[in-house]
């Protein structure tokens, strides 16, 4: 639901302004998602020791569990006497994920607690001691107030949330569209099959005009025996063309017939009675042929 991606440069440039990390965590897991800016301190020792990363991620669990109402920003010290910040993220009502931030000191942290963790979770002391005199000390309304920026990160994170789940449900119906298009292809490309098997396996010719232009749109095997021709050529010619060289009607008369035709067919078919037929003579190479027409113009 969220780019990770664009959000993250969005935490990097937090992290470079404010001097404070910050990261997202899946809610209720708990899960750290993404991360920008993390003291030495916290991602290097805190977080670099199995006993002591227990004591953070406990940390962070309660913060997350106190961070459950919209808008509102909690700040508390972690085990390791860090403060963080952590606002929680609602979309479409939803308690989803938690933003954090902090990993500063609300004041100055005296050498005996620093070096009691030292003992406790086998840190370099000297190095531990460096890492602790970079992270800020800061008030904690300063603190808040530079939190504060996770409240437009919030509404960033849920913005884009909602902008990615629309373009996914358009996504859905596109391909639950092309689903239904291919079923019906494959449908009407059963019933073609089928069709044709049947229609094959008669001993008349059958072939299907166009009721408004008079032009053959289709023929079956016995059509092309019969007349000649193969399936590629007969398509396009005027049905004329089957009643050889003295036709008994004219051409527009033809037309004009195979429009009646039609339209007697649909209203017979919807009244529940069988369409009219009418039937005619062909000549090829001197042979007669007797054509019928029935509905939609077919002959």
């Amino acid at each position: 639901m969220i780019d990770l991606g664009s959000l993250g440069r969005i935490f990097k440039t937090f992290a470079e302004i404010t001097g404070f990390g910050i990261g997202l965590a899946q809610h209720p897991s708990d899960r750290v998602l993404l991360t920008s800016g993390w003291s030495d301190l916290c991602a290097r020792f805190h977080r670099g020791s199995p006993s002591s990363q227990q004591v953070c991620e406990k940390g962070l669990h309660d913060l997350f569990r106190q961070a459950g109402e919209p808008g509102v920003l909690i700040v508390r010290e972690c085990g390791h006497g860090a403060a963080d910040c952590a606002l929680p993220v609602f979309i479409e009502g939803a308690h989803v994920a938690s933003l954090f931030t902090g990993q500063a000191f609300i004041e100055a942290p005296d050498r005996l607690t620093l070096r009691n963790q030292v003992e406790q979770y086998g840190y370099n002391s000297e190095e531990y001691l460096k890492a602790a005199s970079r992270l800020p000390v800061v008030m904690r309304e300063e603190l808040a107030n530079k939190a504060s920026f996770l409240t437009a990160v919030a509404v960033i994170i849920e913005e884009m949330a909602l902008q990615n789940m629309e373009t996914k449900k358009r996504a859905e119906l596109v391909e639950k569209e092309m689903r239904r298009h291919e079923d019906r292809e494959r449908t009407l490309a059963a019933g073609e099959r089928r069709f044709r098997t049947v229609l094959n396996s008669l001993n008349d010719g059958v072939l299907s005009c166009d009721p408004e232009t008079g032009l053959i749109m289709d023929v079956d095997e016995r059509v092309c025996e019969i007349f000649g021709w193969t399936g590629a050529e007969a398509q396009g010619l005027p049905v004329m063309q089957v009643f050889g060289d003295e036709p008994q009607f004219s051409g527009e008369e033809a037309v004009a017939f195979l429009r009646r035709a039609a339209t007697e067919a649909l209203s017979s078919s919807a009244g529940g009675r069988s369409g009219k037929r009418a039937t005619g003579f062909g000549r090829r190479w001197g042979r007669g042929t007797r054509i019928s027409m029935g509905k939609s113009g077919s002959w």
